[in-house]
């Protein structure tokens, strides 16, 4: 429908678990830098992401402190990782969440 415009709370996002939500990465393929966004129901301690390569091992980690609720986003340069898959996991309270992305060189 044309001029409809539909809101969207973080309850109602797609890939949401236990208040914390995967919004998406961009750019997909990546090169240099990636942007990894979620959003969190509520105030949280720490929110974690990791990323690992193929083999599983983890070759990024850091953490978020004190999270407030809303919308944020990890914003990780990839410049020294090499080309191929990786798998990336979100972790706050009680939640994880994962997905994947490419890097292209």
């Amino acid at each position: 429908v044309v001029g409809e415009v539909n809101t969207v709370g973080v309850n109602q996002i797609k890939g949401r678990t236990n208040g914390l939500a995967l919004l998406g990465h961009y750019p997909n393929p990546a090169s240099e830098k990636i942007n990894i966004n979620y959003a969190l129901d509520k105030n949280t301690d720490v929110v974690n992401l990791r990323i690992f390569d193929l083999q599983g091992r983890t070759i990024f980690e850091t953490n978020e402190i004190h999270a407030l609720s809303g919308k944020h986003a990890f914003a990780i340069n990839i410049d020294g990782f090499s080309q191929g898959e990786y798998f990336y996991t979100i972790t706050g309270e009680n939640a994880k969440i994962s997905s994947t992305f490419s890097i292209i060189k």
